[in-house]
């Protein structure tokens, strides 16, 4: 049977069940409202537009209407209070929402519900701080992946450009500008994959390109390196050869004036 509002018991109960609901949602306020902060100054690193300031919009969206809803209860539970001459506040939009204000730095009655609040705020920043790590590789596999897909229509642009046999002025320039392209996006690519394959992992298909890459831009120094190996050998076998015909000239000279040449010198 339910109780009446003139049962002398009901008074104190309807204190003692609204004191405890106050201030259970008063520690749920601070938990909520500091988790929303922490929420917009996650706003400022990202521009607007991205997808992850998207995420965070939404984010502090839902947090907000929580807050509300539990400001609102709390506030019934006060007001209850106050009718029955209990010394409460009602808390306004601004006091819940602000971390700088008296009730986020106020700690809870119970030392239970102290280290409950603790621990639930630890948990939502360690949640927050997984979603964070999870945001910043899908970010590094966007700028891998987006400097793949340049490279590849680059390559395209590129082949298309040099396939005619005779090209005009115009296409030799074009020609000449999608492969000033296609070594930027290439340079692009290459960086990306030595500076985060620490830390995502690398399709096959994009480390073969890279490696081919490298290939193709060694070939043509070890090119150059034989050529002039080659040139060098060459100005040595000829600089002997000169070498030999002069000792030879020198010799030759040095038996005709300098020694007997057989006819005898005496008449």
């Amino acid at each position: 049977m339910r109780w009446k509002q003139s049962d002398p018991n009901f008074k104190s109960a309807l204190i003692a069940s609204e004191a405890s609901k106050a201030t259970t949602l008063l520690d749920a306020i601070r938990i909520s409202g500091r988790k929303r902060w922490f929420l917009l100054s996650l706003m400022k690193r990202y521009a607007d537009g991205q997808k992850q300031a998207q995420r965070i919009i939404k984010a502090v969206s839902k947090e907000g209407k929580i807050l509300k809803e539990k400001l609102k209860k709390y506030n019934a539970s006060v007001q209850v209070l106050i009718e029955n001459g209990l010394d409460f506040n009602i808390l306004s939009w601004e006091q819940a929402s602000d971390v700088t204000t008296g009730i986020h730095k106020q700690s809870s009655v119970s030392p239970l519900q102290a280290w409950k609040r603790d621990a639930i705020e630890a948990y939502t920043l360690l949640q927050r701080a997984g979603e964070e790590i999870n945001i910043i590789h899908s970010e590094m596999h966007s700028v891998i992946l987006n400097a793949y897909k340049d490279c590849r229509s680059c390559d395209v642009a590129t082949a298309i450009s040099g396939h005619a046999g005779s090209l005009t002025t115009i296409q030799a320039g074009l020609l000449s500008i999608a492969k000033a392209r296609q070594s930027h996006h290439h340079m692009h690519l290459q960086f990306a994959v030595q500076s985060l394959s620490k830390h995502v992992d690398i399709s096959r298909d994009i480390d073969h390109y890279v490696a081919n890459i490298q290939q193709v831009a060694i070939a043509p120094h070890c090119e150059a390196e034989e050529d002039i190996l080659q040139s060098d050998e060459e100005e040595d076998f000829q600089d002997s050869q000169e070498n030999i015909q002069n000792d030879i000239s020198k010799n030759y000279l040095f038996d005709d004036f300098g020694s007997d040449s057989g006819l005898g010198t005496e008449c």
